[in-house]
């Protein structure tokens, strides 16, 4: 019976690419009919939505200050329909798309398709990321966009080349005319990956980490001291505030767009098994790369080849002159480079007939290289 033929290579990359798209699809449709329950703006900041996206038309301009990325994305869409229904679609259309930056996020830390595929659904069906595209929208949008930078910075940490740093750093201020949000957790995340990044490939070491550390830990003070100054821009402490609900079991608050005639949102306990499979998922990852430190050869770890230390150069050097008869005092380490090969290489044969010493063997390294070699056993 013969052996049963193998998967196309393509199939594995359309599957996937299908599956995002029905997730892509199912998750703005869902968006789109709570979104839809009522023909007039919706959420604790409906109306902002469509007066800025009026004036950005009309204008060219917002009317008030705010980050634009969102807006400008949205622009498209109210200018074919008008500012209270391009609002909605923008809100469903990029709070659904979260799914493709967070598969790429998943893959490359999961180093799989599955991993990548878990990823997006959970991202897609969270109660949070709908719960952001129909009460703050810009927070939405700014997820996908957070995500989206945080997949260029890791494959930019992977094979760092021009073309990639440079999308990296056009995710990163992407994500902070995006929102001050998405900005800030861009940062959270995004200073861990490039310091481990720098310390694995030798470029961090005695001084430099401990400054690099000390950096680290003083940046989230910057911040907070910065967002005491400009609250409105950047992320303050009034703003933790926020958090205390976080792990609520029944946290939608009786919001009429949250509350409708079919469905009812509510979170459970989705903030804390996040966090507890988040804890989970690392620690998992610590872990596999450790094994693979240990068990995996060095032609795939990355391990550089050994050297020779000088103290096995020299003993190496004392066994090849015992072997042919020179002085048993090594040389400089510039002048005998010798590596762990030069022992697996076949030694000339030694004649047993007992030479005479001369003058000149007997002065070693003091002598010529002409007489040494007549000394020498041929």
């Amino acid at each position: 019976m013969s052996d049963a033929r193998p998967l196309p290579k393509w199939l594995p990359t359309v599957g996937v690419a299908v599956a995002l798209a029905g997730l892509v699809t199912l998750s703005f449709a869902e968006r789109w009919a709570m979104l839809n329950q009522s023909p007039f703006p919706v959420g604790v900041d409906g109306y902002f939505y469509p007066v800025q996206l009026r004036a950005l038309l009309e204008t060219g301009s917002l009317q008030y200050p705010a980050a634009p990325l969102a807006l400008w994305l949205m622009a498209p869409l109210a200018a074919l329909t008008d500012p209270i229904t391009g609002a909605k679609l923008g809100a469903a259309l990029f709070g659904a798309l979260v799914a493709l930056p967070a598969y790429g996020v998943g893959a490359r830390l999961g180093r799989c398709r599955g991993a990548g595929l878990v990823a997006a659904v959970l991202a897609t069906t969270s109660a949070g990321s709908a719960f952001l595209t129909i009460e703050f929208v810009k927070n939405g949008i700014g997820l996908t966009v957070l995500l989206t930078a945080l997949w260029l910075l890791l494959r930019a940490l992977e094979k760092p080349t021009p073309t990639r740093i440079a999308l990296a750093v056009a995710g990163a201020v992407l994500a902070v005319l995006a929102h001050k949000m998405a900005a800030a957790m861009l940062v959270v995340f995004a200073v861990p990956a490039i310091v481990a990044a720098a310390a694995a490939h030798g470029k961090l070491r005695g001084r430099r980490l401990l400054y690099t550390i000390a950096l680290v830990a003083g940046l989230p003070i910057l911040l907070l001291a910065l967002g005491t100054a400009f609250p409105k821009r950047l992320p303050s402490l009034g703003e933790f505030d926020l958090g205390a609900a976080l792990f609520a079991s029944d946290s939608h608050w009786l919001a009429p767009a949250l509350v409708t005639r079919n469905a009812t949102l509510t979170f459970g306990h989705e903030a804390l098994v996040g966090a507890i499979l988040g804890i989970v998922g690392a620690a998992v990852l610590a872990g596999r790369s450790a094994i693979d430190r240990v068990t995996l050869p060095a032609s795939i770890v990355g391990e550089p080849p050994r050297r020779a230390f000088p103290g096995e150069t020299a003993i190496a050097c004392t066994v090849i002159g015992r072997l042919t008869g020179c002085s048993s005092r090594p040389p400089p380490s510039d002048v005998c480079q010798v590596s762990e090969s030069s022992f697996s290489s076949q030694t000339r044969p030694v004649s047993t007939k007992p030479t005479t010493p001369t003058r000149a063997g007997t002065r070693g390294m003091g002598t010529r290289p002409s007489q040494r070699r007549s000394d020498a056993v041929p």
